[in-house]
C-alpha cells in the first residue's frame, strides 16, 4: 500500500473512533464516581480528536501525516493502524462492551440521538460552527447504529479499564508524533478541558487529569480553579478584607533610586533584590467599584503568589505579597527576580527593538513563548488587558549580561481582570499615551470603548509578534491612531513573508483580524444577555474554539517555524 492510501486509512480509521467516541461519551453512569469516570473518558476522548488536529485532520488534510509517514518504517505504520482499529472496535463493538466492559444499553428513538450525536460532532470536529460543511455531512452518513442507544454503566471497576486501555492506546499514538507533538497534545488538551466556570467540575477535571498521569494540564485547570473561587469569593463580600499573609509594608523595602522608572522600581527586601511593579488606581472612583478594585488588586497578587503551583512556561515573575501607596494612588507588587541574572532593571521589548536584532531563531522562540505565554494566562481565567512590547522584559545574564531572549517576562498587569462575562469590567484607557494606546483594537480607543475580551490580548500579541517579526517598533510604520494605523500595521504585515516566512506572516494576520474571538461576548447588547444560562453556554463554548483555534493556527505554527 502507497503512503497516501495509507494515510487515507489511517484517516477513515480516525473518524471511526471519534464516532465511537461521540457515541460512548452520553453514556450515563451510575453511582457517586459517575461524573469523574464520564470526566476522564472525556479527556481521553479530547486526546484522540487533538491527535488528529495535529496531523490536519479536521481538515480533511492527510499531507502532513504523509511527509511524516514517509520518515518513518513499516513497523511504525502498522502500530498506528493497530491502535485506531483496536479503538474502533472498543468503542463500536457491542458485544465487546457489554461483555468485556459491563454496559448495558437502552432503545432510544434513534433521531433524537442522531440530532444530538450530529451537533456534537460539528462542534468537537471543527473549531468554528458552519464550517466544513462537506466534512460533517459524510460523518453524520457513516453514524454506527449503536447511536440508537444510550449506553449504561453497572461496573465502575470494569469501565475504569476501558478507561485505561483507551490511555494505553493514546500514550501509544502520541508516543509516534515527531519530536514535541505529544507537548502540542497535553496544551491544546489542556486549553479544551479546562473551559467550565464551576468550581465543583473544574474540581473533578483536576482530579481526574491527575490520576490519569496528565500533570501539566492538572496544574492549568487547578490554577483556573484557584482563580474562580477567588473572584467568587471577592462577589461575596461587601467590605473588601486584604489578605493579611499578602501585605508588605512599605517601609521595610530600600528602593535603589537609578534603578527605577515610572512603571517599575528595584529595591531591597532584607537581603533580597525585589522589582516592584507599580499599579495606578483612579481618584474619581468611590462606592462598590473602589472595593472591587481592592479585591482585584488582592486576587492578583493571590494568582501572581509564589507559593502558587504553576504550569511550565508561566513566565511571570512569582509575587511576594502587595502594598498600597497611597499617597501616590498606586498599588505596589513586590515581585522576586530569577536566578543566574545580573540584578539590574530588566530591559522591555520596547527598548531592545532599537538595538541590535537577534538572531532570527532567537525571535521566532520568543514569538512562540509569548503567544504560549498568553494561552496559558487565558487558560488560568484571566485577560491580560495591556499586552505591548513596553510590557515584555528580558533579565541581563550573570555570564555575559546579555539580554536573555529564551526567557521573556510578561509583566505590567495594570488592567487585568477575570474572564467571564459576570465580571466587573474596569475599564480605562491609555489617556495621553498614544505610544501604549496603539496597541488597543480600535474599539477600545473610542470615547465609549466596548467591553474588553481575550481577543484582544491576542489582538495586542498579533501587533508585537509583527514589531518581533520586522523587528522594528510600531511607531516607524507612521503617526496616527485607531483605524487609520491599524491599516498601516496591515499593511506591514506583507513586508513578513520574505523577513520570516509564510507560517510566521499567517500567525500575525489571524491575531490581527479579530476573528478567535467570541461572537457572543462582542455582540451588541451582549450585558443584557448575561445571566442568562443559555447564552452563557454558548459564550462558553465559543471560548473553547477559541482557545483551540489559536493554539492550533497560532501558537503551534509559530512553533514550527526553524531558522
Amino acid at each position: 500500500m502507497d503512503i497516501a492510501a495509507f494515510s487515507i486509512q489511517v484517516f477513515q480509521l480516525y473518524i471511526m473512533c471519534v464516532e465511537g467516541y461521540a457515541v460512548f461519551s452520553r453514556a450515563k453512569a451510575l453511582g457517586s464516581d459517575s461524573k469523574l469516570i464520564q470526566t476522564k473518558f472525556r479527556i481521553e476522548e479530547h486526546r484522540l480528536e487533538e491527535w488528529g488536529q495535529y496531523w490536519g485532520f479536521s481538515r480533511k488534510d492527510t499531507t502532513q501525516l504523509e511527509r511524516s509517514l514517509l520518515m518513518r518504517g513499516q513497523n511504525t505504520r502498522k502500530i498506528v493502524i493497530e491502535a485506531l482499529t483496536a479503538v474502533s472496535i472498543i468503542l463500536r463493538d457491542s458485544d465487546t462492551l457489554m461483555s468485556r466492559y459491563g454496559l448495558k444499553k437502552n432503545d432510544l428513538d434513534s433521531q433524537e440521538v442522531l440530532r444530538n450525536l450530529d451537533q456534537k460532532l460539528v462542534e468537537r470536529l471543527t473549531f468554528e460552527r458552519g464550517r466544513h460543511d462537506e466534512y460533517v455531512v459524510q460523518i453524520n452518513k457513516r453514524n454506527s447504529l449503536l447511536a440508537k442507544c444510550l449506553w449504561g454503566i453497572r461496573d465502575k471497576s470494569r469501565i475504569e479499564r476501558l478507561i485505561m486501555e483507551l490511555k494505553g492506546f493514546n500514550d501509544t499514538l502520541e508516543l509516534l508524533l515527531p519530536r514535541g507533538g505529544e507537548k502540542s497534545i497535553d496544551w491544546s488538551t489542556a486549553t479544551l478541558i479546562s473551559g467550565s466556570d464551576d468550581p465543583e467540575e473544574l474540581g473533578i477535571v483536576a482530579k481526574a487529569l491527575k490520576e490519569l498521569g496528565q500533570e501539566e494540564a492538572g496544574r492549568i485547570v487547578h490554577f483556573r480553579l484557584e482563580n474562580i473561587r477567588l473572584e467568587r469569593a471577592a462577589a461575596q463580600v461587601l467590605t473588601s478584607r486584604p489578605s493579611q499573609h499578602l501585605l508588605i509594608n512599605k517601609n521595610d523595602l530600600d528602593f535603589i533610586p537609578r534603578r527605577s522608572s515610572r512603571e517599575r522600581s528595584l529595591a531591597l527586601c532584607g537581603a533580597d533584590m525585589v522589582m516592584v511593579e507599580w499599579k495606578p488606581y483612579q481618584l474619581d472612583v468611590s462606592g462598590r467599584q473602589t472595593e472591587v478594585i481592592a479585591q482585584r488588586a488582592d486576587n492578583l497578587a493571590r494568582q501572581l503568589h509564589v507559593s502558587t503551583a504553576r504550569p511550565a512556561n508561566w513566565n511571570i515573575l512569582p509575587c511576594l505579597g502587595y502594598f498600597d501607596d497611597a499617597a501616590k494612588f498606586r498599588y505596589g507588587y513586590v515581585n522576586a527576580l530569577p536566578r543566574g541574572i545580573q540584578q539590574y532593571l530588566p530591559l522591555s521589548l520596547y527598548e531592545l527593538l532599537e538595538t541590535s536584532i537577534p538572531s532570527l531563531g532567537e525571535r521566532f522562540r520568543l514569538a512562540e513563548y509569548l503567544a504560549k505565554s498568553l494561552l496559558l494566562f487565558h487558560s488560568s481565567g484571566w485577560v491580560h488587558k495591556s499586552i505591548r512590547s513596553s510590557n515584555i522584559v528580558f533579565f541581563h545574564c550573570a555570564v555575559n549580561n546579555c539580554p536573555l531572549y529564551g526567557n521573556p517576562y510578561i509583566v505590567g498587569f495594570d488592567y487585568a481582570r477575570p474572564d467571564n462575562p459576570n465580571a466587573q469590567s474596569i475599564e480605562r484607557s491609555a489617556g495621553n499615551n498614544t505610544e501604549n494606546e496603539i496597541y488597543r483594537h480600535p474599539d477600545l480607543q473610542k470615547a465609549n470603548p466596548r467591553r474588553f475580551t481575550a481577543a484582544d490580548d491576542i489582538f495586542g500579541l498579533g501587533l508585537v509578534l509583527l514589531e518581533i517579526g520586522l523587528w522594528k517598533r510600531l511607531r516607524t510604520f507612521g503617526p496616527g491612531k485607531g483605524k487609520e494605523f491599524l491599516d498601516k500595521c496591515i499593511t506591514e504585515t506583507d513586508k513578513l513573508n520574505p523577513k520570516v516566512g509564510k507560517t510566521y506572516a499567517n500567525a500575525v494576520k489571524l491575531c490581527l483580524s479579530g476573528s478567535l474571538g467570541s461572537k457572543h461576548e462582542a455582540s451588541l447588547g451582549w450585558e443584557k444577555a448575561v445571566g442568562n444560562r443559555e447564552w452563557e453556554d454558548d459564550w462558553r463554548n465559543d471560548k473553547l474554539a477559541e482557545g483551540g483555534k489559536f493554539y492550533w493556527e497560532v501558537v503551534h505554527q509559530l512553533g514550527k517555524c526553524q531558522a
